[in-house]
């Protein structure tokens, strides 16, 4: 069961939840942090990691991105310029 405080709702909010950010990586020196959810990249939805991916190998190094997501139940959004793909210290990332 789940419960919410009185007077709170319940969200539903579709994109990719962040498992994981690589210490200073672009998204790491931007402020998105573990347990955001990333609902939009240049305001087109993002509903999978694929859809993400997909998105950035179509832009260059040094490309902006602006990154909408969520953190603790409020939407923000955060600009964020591209570099190389990094490698994860996670065996599956």
């Amino acid at each position: 069961m789940i419960v919410n405080p009185p007077g709170t709702a319940i969200r539903s909010t579709v994109g990719v939840l962040v498992t994981e950010v690589v210490p200073k990586s672009p998204a790491a020196n931007a402020g998105i942090k573990t347990d955001d959810v990333i609902t939009a990249i240049d305001n087109k939805q993002v509903k999978t990691f694929e859809d993400l991916a997909d998105y950035i190998d179509n832009k260059n190094v040094g490309d902006k991105v602006t990154i909408k997501y969520y953190r603790d139940g409020k939407e923000s959004s955060i600009d964020i310029v591209l570099d190389a793909w990094q490698q994860s210290n996670n065996p599956q990332g």
